[in-house]
């Protein structure tokens, strides 16, 4: 039996070893918790339940029902993905996010920070637009604070949904599972 041997002299089945190669995985563990989970104070935890989700919910059922309507009027078969591909292009009661994470995003933008580059097209398309409204509708409301018109901004009508159509099967799929029921008891 050979035992491998590194430079300082330290077999590397040792316990000293052993232990640091574990801390560098716990380490590696955290970072990767902090970048990728979002624990920044302006993102919602994932799976999180938002004051306004059951207001955006009964949004997304009205455009469902509209599409379904077309669809079952239309000869051919019924595609789910065709639904939600024509429901997530028509417009929306309101932009669905938090007053909290559009005023930091926002803030950023008109600050001239790029929007982080992991950031969904779709998003990056909506606080563009939320962006866009609030510079032009700024100047308009002199007395408000840049979250004021921000909220002003994004409680007005949206003109898309700005999600994936696959992102709307999935809310689509929940809410018809009760998922959301169970959630908010």
């Amino acid at each position: 039996m050979s035992v491998f041997m590194a430079k300082i002299g330290t077999p590397l089945h040792s316990p000293l070893l052993s232990s640091v190669f574990a801390l560098c995985a716990i380490l590696s563990f955290l970072l990767y918790l902090h970048t990728f989970t979002n624990l920044s104070s302006s993102m919602k935890p994932f799976g999180s339940i938002l004051e306004f989700t059951a207001e955006r919910n009964a949004d997304i059922m009205r455009a469902f029902r509209h599409q379904l309507r077309l669809a079952a009027a239309a000869p051919g078969p019924i595609s789910m993905f065709a639904i939600c591909d024509a429901l997530v292009g028509m417009p929306a009661a309101r932009f669905w996010v938090s007053d909290e994470r559009a005023a930091a995003v926002v803030s950023a933008m008109v600050a001239g920070r790029d929007l982080p580059a992991n950031m969904r097209p779709t998003k990056v398309a909506m606080f563009s637009e939320i962006c866009r409204r609030v510079v032009a509708l700024r100047p308009q409301r002199p007395g408000l604070s840049l979250s004021a018109v921000v909220s002003e901004v994004i409680h007005s009508p949206a003109p898309c949904f700005y999600m994936l159509p696959r992102s709307a099967m999935d809310i689509i799929y929940k809410i018809k599972n009760g998922y959301y029921d169970q959630s908010f008891r």
